[in-house]
């Protein structure tokens, strides 16, 4: 389904509004009809309900239904709405991100108990505890009013706080934990000021030159900048597991959509592959490679260091490296996911650049990452999302997603000898990409 805007139609906007209820009733009944004729349950926003669409017991019926109404609700939304007041709201709305920031800030989650609930007087004192910041209970009333109207904890009676099923997320899920924390802690600010950047660094391509070098008074790039905070540096790492773990993005696509057997019994050199979770899972489903799981030092602590599994320690082995400078591993491949939408053309080609005295003729580069389709090619959320990452990448990095002719010249410029073998969509949302050495 593609974009509205780009897709023409010929209803009257008055018959729109009809098509998408009749069309969201349809689709929701199909998605209904396979969750109850297979016993599973909806999600819910009740402390005891799912947090998560059983996606993988549905069939590609029922899971086609799911993206069409998330799309088809999303335009009788807007259009219900109207563009005049859409757009106050969108404006409006960036006020409700205060109340996220609070929660991570003042560990709010774990200041409110499991079960039951309690008073905003008492949670006060407990924040007092927790983060040794008094925070009034008026102060929390508020706070916690406006995360409730987007479904964060909920309040049973007057006066008192409990958690919703989105808000136990924050004590389950360290990994999700830490993806909104990283948002709101680190990014919330550059955002910020990425019209600012823009505005002093005209058409940089310098990664620290962005609305984080800004917001934060400093001339690191993004990872350095990560490097020279233990906390943040592991709220990172634990973030990108996160990213990992999103719908379309998971471990399993990479896994399945690579033909790795054609390595043999190779060496992978998994480039800036944090804790090697990406090694691990394609080592289990393909026991004759071995992986050389590569990240700068900041990246090896004795925790990271420890998330191979033992028996595939021999296998799986966690190094050091910067990919900026001389590759020193001669491997049958080098995978690079989700890695070069961080950095600028100018660097990447470096990146490739930096490959070359290791490279042999017949060895592969392998990258899995997004690729930007034209405007109304792929549903409007998925293409909200892809837009999302990629503006993204302008504040804190300077750089971008690219379309299938970009990632292909980044090879043209980087050298020759790097013959590009095509690109394919994995069976979530990110590509694979090839080029293949030749002398």
């Amino acid at each position: 389904m593609g974009n509205s805007l780009t897709s023409p139609t010929t209803e009257s906007p008055l018959d729109r509004l009809t098509t998408l209820s009749r069309e969201i009733e349809g689709k929701t009944r199909v998605l209904t009809d396979h969750l109850r004729a297979k016993g599973l349950e909806a999600p819910s926003f009740h402390p005891d309900g799912l947090a998560d669409f059983p996606l993988t017991q549905l069939g590609a019926e029922a899971k086609k239904a799911r993206l069409e109404v998330i799309a088809l609700t999303k335009e009788l939304h807007d259009l219900t709405l109207g563009p005049r007041e859409g757009l106050k709201t969108l404006a409006w709305d960036t006020v409700s991100f205060i109340p996220i920031h609070a929660i991570t800030e003042f560990k709010l989650a774990k200041a409110v108990p499991r079960t039951g609930s309690i008073s905003y007087q008492d949670l006060s004192v407990e924040v007092q505890k927790l983060v040794g910041v008094h925070v009034p209970s008026y102060d929390l009333r508020r706070l916690l009013r406006l995360a409730m109207a987007n479904n964060l904890f909920c309040e049973p009676e007057l006066e008192h706080v409990a958690h919703s099923r989105s808000s136990l997320l924050f004590l389950e899920d360290g990994n999700l934990s830490s993806w909104v924390e990283m948002f709101m802690s680190d990014f919330f600010a550059p955002v910020a000021y990425t019209a600012s950047a823009m505005r002093k660094w005209p058409g940089s391509h310098e990664d620290n030159e962005t609305g984080l070098n800004l917001a934060y008074g400093h001339s690191m790039n993004l990872f350095a900048h990560l490097q020279v905070d233990e906390t943040r540096s592991k709220r990172y790492d634990q973030a990108m597991k996160a990213m990992g773990s999103r719908e379309g993005f998971e471990v399993s696509h990479t896994v399945q959509s690579y033909p790795w057997d054609r390595l043999g019994n190779g060496t992978v050199v998994d480039m800036g592959g944090n804790e090697g979770f990406v090694s691990v899972a394609i080592a289990e489903a393909f026991p004759s490679l071995s992986f050389n799981v590569q990240d700068l030092p900041g990246m090896r602590t004795a925790v990271t260091n420890g998330k191979v599994p033992e028996h595939l320690a021999e296998r799986v082995k966690l190094t050091t490296h910067d990919f900026f400078q001389e590759q020193p591993v001669v491997a049958s491949a080098y995978l690079f996911r989700h890695i070069f939408h961080a950095f600028t053309d100018k660097y990447a080609v470096q990146i490739l650049q930096a490959l070359v005295p290791a490279m042999r003729p017949g060895s592969r580069v392998i990258i899995n990452d997004i690729v930007l389709m034209a405007p109304g090619l792929v549903s409007r959320a998925e293409e909200k999302s892809l837009r999302v990452l990629d503006v993204l990448m302008k504040t804190v990095c300077n750089s971008r997603d690219r379309d299938i002719d970009d990632w292909k010249s980044l090879f043209e410029l980087a050298d020759p000898r790097f013959k590009w073998q095509g690109a394919w969509k994995s069976s979530g949302r990110m590509w694979l990409m090839e080029a293949v050495w030749e002398e």
